[in-house]
């Protein structure tokens, strides 16, 4: 069993890792954020990475009470949902073909597939990750 200092830390190197995997995926994200109907979709998707990133180093290092731990449990659980519909639909997304030549369809673009396939990557590797953070992280007690 990890003690309390150990299973900050532990906790710390898990958000150590999400903080580098969100900046990867939001250099990806504002790649594609031209996208039709779904680029400013990627960006704030991003932006809630961020800010998940900074309130639960806030909240596990500073301003730790169970009602905050609560809450950052479930809005990991959330993340981990909308990390899950991320990487599908960016998947799929990055399978798009481009219309013929001359072809004009609106609100339609097929543009840097590899940037997509780059958004799914990040976007399951943080489902992966918020997966352990909410299920199996080694959650630190709140103080008295």
């Amino acid at each position: 069993m990890l003690g309390a200092h150990q299973r900050k830390a532990a906790v710390n190197l898990l958000f150590v890792v999400h903080w580098v995997l969100t900046f990867c995926f939001l250099i990806s994200a504002f790649v594609v954020a031209g996208t039709a109907n779904a680029g400013f979709n990627v960006v704030l998707t991003g932006l809630m990475y961020v800010a998940f990133g900074v309130a639960s180093f806030l909240a596990i290092n500073r301003y730790q009470s169970s009602t905050l731990l609560g809450s950052l449990i479930g809005v990991s659980g959330t993340l981990t949902l909308l990390s899950l519909q991320t990487a599908i639909f960016w998947g799929q997304l990055s399978n798009c073909s481009r219309p013929p030549r001359g072809t004009i369809v609106e609100h339609y673009t097929c543009e840097n597939t590899s940037a997509m396939q780059s958004v799914c990557a990040f976007a399951a590797l943080l489902f992966l990750l918020q997966l352990v953070i909410t299920l199996g992280g080694p959650h630190p007690s709140p103080r008295p």
